[in-house]
């Protein structure tokens, strides 16, 4: 059987290839974080309408190199990001 999935956001505006997504613990927090080859974290909001452009909260130069992964704290209000610098950092999310 084949299932058809539905886009229901697109994030446009690294400059470099997206390496690493993560989305929030709660359903309720309509959110996602991306890393780049950029060095850059986005925070992008969306409003869940099918096929909608989502909008950048904030942009972080958050390493000296490329960003590999982002994870969410359980509780949301922190991300940590790994990098090819060989360093790991924890920021808060709001």
């Amino acid at each position: 059987m084949m299932r058809s999935l539905v886009c229901v956001g697109v994030g446009v505006g690294h400059t470099d290839a997206v390496g690493a997504v993560a989305l929030p613990h709660k359903p309720s927090n309509r959110f996602v974080l991306s890393a780049s080859e950029d060095r850059t974290v986005k925070r992008w909001s969306w409003d869940g309408v099918e096929d909608s452009r989502m909008t950048t909260d904030y942009t972080v130069l958050a390493h000296d190199k490329d960003i590999n992964t982002v994870a969410f704290a359980p509780n949301d209000k922190f991300f940590v990001t790994g990098s090819q610098d060989r360093t790991a950092k924890v920021r808060r999310s709001d």
